[in-house]
């Protein structure tokens, strides 16, 4: 399975999202167009598992570069940035090579904006191609937003949902993922929310997002369950 995060904002959550992915399955590749990224650096994921290209350079599904050979029919989480309407070779590449795109979008008007147009984008030239919208850095907006732990009715995940629904083809897949700081410390920990949330002291802050992660996973394809 190759899965690919894809956002043409920074700052809507796509590379955590991504890491997440990544230490939760182990055997899975990490590949990025994405030049400055931190996966280079994480330690506890071998280098022949990492694969690092240019904007430029072509994803292909049998990829040969830095020394790393992907094994046909591997499993592999893509982190991709950049926008489809630019040359960038590395973008169309990915997305023909996904069996789904997760596309993170937070409740700013740009983030909301980019978004959609991400999302029109793809359904443009990769029409078949299965998205998964995630609604990212959720908070709570104000006394008036009660929703008890079910994000699907906070007024952000409402607003973000609405707007996608309105604005893209077909019936996408909205879920929602609640703001943590937690998502600061994946790729510095090399560790999953679903690992922070068992530790002794302060897990229970990260039981939610790992949930939400849970029900991204199912609708992933993955088997994943939190307690």
């Amino acid at each position: 399975m190759i899965i690919t995060v894809y956002s043409s904002k920074g700052g809507v959550g796509k590379t955590p999202i991504a890491a997440n992915i990544l230490f939760d399955n182990t055997d899975f590749y990490i590949a990025t167009n994405e030049l400055n990224s931190g996966f280079v650096h994480i330690s506890n994921i071998d280098d022949d598992k990492k694969i690092l290209i240019s904007p430029e350079d072509e994803f292909q599904e049998e990829v040969f570069t830095q020394g790393v050979f992907v094994k046909e029919n591997a499993s592999m989480v893509i982190d991709l940035s950049g926008s489809l309407a630019e040359s960038f070779k590395s973008i169309p590449t990915a997305l023909n090579i996904s069996d789904v795109v997760l596309v993170p979008i937070n409740n700013q008007v740009n983030s909301i904006l980019q978004g959609v147009t991400t999302i029109q984008s793809i359904q443009e030239y990769f029409p078949k191609l299965k998205i998964i919208v995630v609604a990212t850095k959720l908070e709570k907006q104000g006394v008036n937003d009660i929703f008890g732990d079910d994000w699907t009715k906070s007024k952000s995940f409402k607003e973000i949902q609405a707007y996608v629904q309105e604005n893209t083809n077909g019936d996408l897949i909205v879920l929602p993922l609640k703001y943590s700081k937690g998502y600061e410390n994946i790729i510095r920990e090399e560790i999953s929310i679903k690992k922070l949330s068992s530790v002794p002291f302060g897990g229970q802050a990260y039981k939610t997002p790992a949930k939400q992660f849970d029900s991204l996973y199912t609708a992933i394809g993955l088997n994943h369950e939190s307690k």
